[in-house]
């Protein structure tokens, strides 16, 4: 069985271009059972069943401890969890982290709440801030939901009374936040939510009737 699960992880790691801690799901199964059969033999040789049971209770708790404890802090302070460092950048700290949701739809409710219509450009390319967007104001009446190439210059826009026009971006994939600040000089940056580590951020711009204003002074 541990050979089983050895010829696994050795597999993966010939046909993956990279590697992530993940690929070792498919080996845990045999590593599982091989342990199982090891804490077995070991209580076959001492003795009485009675012996033998406390023996593979004994080698289940000094296994399986220090994995709850890792799994407690996974769930109750997963910033905290020792990750391995693609593992941290994928789930914590990348632009592909889900971190940031809730601090982007809290900021732009607030927002929103101050105008009539409100009119949200994000970058069209799957994942956060577009999920975000999608998922939270997709059917708000007041909201309309403009896709984007962050790559590309926004739109000249006039201001409204009572329309707010915002430009929400995301960690930098394609873009740095510089060269779009560049592209777009009459918009306004708001906000900078940053993830943990601080490696990444989402960056909120503001181009209405108050911004236009602030940039003629």
């Amino acid at each position: 069985m541990l050979l089983l699960g050895v010829f696994q992880i050795l597999l993966m790691g010939f046909m993956a271009r990279a590697w992530f801690s993940r690929y070792l799901m498919g080996a845990i199964p045999f590593i599982v059972l091989a342990v199982g059969m090891a804490c077995v033999a070991l209580a076959e040789r001492a003795g009485r069943k009675r012996a033998q049971v406390t023996v593979v209770v004994l080698l289940l708790a000094l296994i399986t401890t220090s994995a709850v404890l890792q799994d407690v802090r996974l769930v109750s302070e997963p910033t905290e969890f020792s990750w391995a460092a693609d593992d941290r950048w994928q789930y914590i700290e990348g632009w592909s982290s889900g971190y940031g949701f809730n601090e982007e739809t809290k900021e732009l409710r607030q927002r929103i709440k101050r105008h009539q219509k409100t009119v949200i450009f994000v970058d069209k390319n799957i994942g956060y801030p577009k999920d975000a967007v999608e998922l939270v104001f997709s059917g708000t009446k007041n909201v309309e939901i403009v896709l984007i190439d962050e790559t590309k210059s926004l739109p000249a826009l006039l201001a409204k009374n009572g329309f707010g026009y915002i430009a929400v971006t995301g960690p930098p994939r394609m873009l740095e936040a510089s060269e779009f600040e560049k592209q777009n000089k009459e918009w306004l940056k708001d906000a900078v939510l940053y993830k943990p580590g601080k490696q990444s951020s989402f960056r909120i711009y503001e181009y209405h009737e108050n911004s236009l204003k602030a940039l003629s002074k």
